[in-house]
């Protein structure tokens, strides 16, 4: 009787081991330790990395290593230290080897901060802000309010006159343009458990808002003609009976040059008959 023995050659795999807190909060530093240990001598290619959506990136870096039998590699990652810029969220650490196999080992970890919320401050000409403005007339009230995505909200502004004094208002609110220049908001908004918002804004006080007029329509001749109205360009027109004089002018004109062209094309075609005439005369 024979025996035939089949030996398998088994190829020993790396196995990665991680160790990270689960949660991580505001001054606190993402550390990734780990340990890589294989059965057999060999070269290996790996990467450390801790990934979050809404966070700064780390640099890959592509690391080697000599790792000995049943002896572990043992190193560690420093991602970020958690400051209050940072919004929560859930990240991935991870440990992949490239070489000479493929295996990824990773694991869940939580950044815990304060979330942050929408915030955005309304000048406006009217107590319903239906007209928001960035230039209000002298002596008009202005109106102050704001657009959050959250309630209840805790607002204050410190307002800078132009003549550098200042004064504190709880939001929303309204004031006296009082002064003529630029008045400066600045602007603290937060709620227990967000993350605190400072804007600064600005806004014009002028004597009086000046009409805008449309240059390439109102030329200024004192004759209201093209497209020149009383409401785009009263100086020009400034009275019905000034507009029909010009309409008439303008009427009178154009049927002048009419009888002009229809005398000059009937002298043209005498002139042509006549040449045609002599032509003829001679050639006999």
């Amino acid at each position: 009787m024979v025996f035939f023995i089949v030996v398998y050659q088994v190829k020993a795999v790396p196995v990665i081991d991680l160790k990270i807190n689960q949660e991580f909060k505001i001054n606190e530093t993402v550390i990734l330790e780990y340990s890589i240990i294989s059965d057999i001598e060999e070269n290996i290619e790996y990467i450390a990395d801790v990934v979050c959506s809404d966070a700064p990136h780390s640099q890959l870096e592509l690391k080697t290593a000599n790792v000995k039998p049943n002896i572990p590699l043992v190193e560690k990652f420093v991602y970020l230290t958690v400051n209050d810029n940072i919004e929560p969220q859930t990240c991935n650490a991870t440990i992949m080897i490239l070489e000479p196999y493929s295996i990824i080992e990773s694991m869940s970890i939580k950044i815990i901060t304060n979330p942050s919320f929408e915030f955005e401050i309304k000048q406006c000409k009217d107590s319903l802000c239906n007209f928001e403005a960035e230039v209000f007339e002298f002596n008009k009230e202005v109106y102050l309010d704001y657009f959050s995505n959250v309630n209840e909200i805790s607002a204050h502004a410190k307002i800078i006159y132009p003549d550098k004094t200042s004064n504190q208002i709880t939001l929303p609110s309204s004031i006296k343009s009082s002064q003529i220049g630029t008045y400066t908001l600045d602007i603290t908004a937060s709620k227990q458990g967000y993350k605190t918002v400072r804007k600064t804004e600005q806004f014009a006080v002028i004597e009086k808002e000046t009409p805008i007029k449309d240059a390439s329509l109102c030329n200024g001749n004192n004759i209201c003609d093209n497209k020149e109205t009383r409401q785009n360009c009263p100086q020009d027109c400034q009275t019905e009976r000034q507009i029909s004089t010009t309409e008439k002018s303008q009427s009178e004109k154009g049927i002048f040059n009419n009888e002009f062209l229809f005398i000059s094309g009937g002298i043209f075609l005498l002139i042509v008959l006549l040449s045609v005439v002599m032509y003829l005369k001679n050639k006999k």
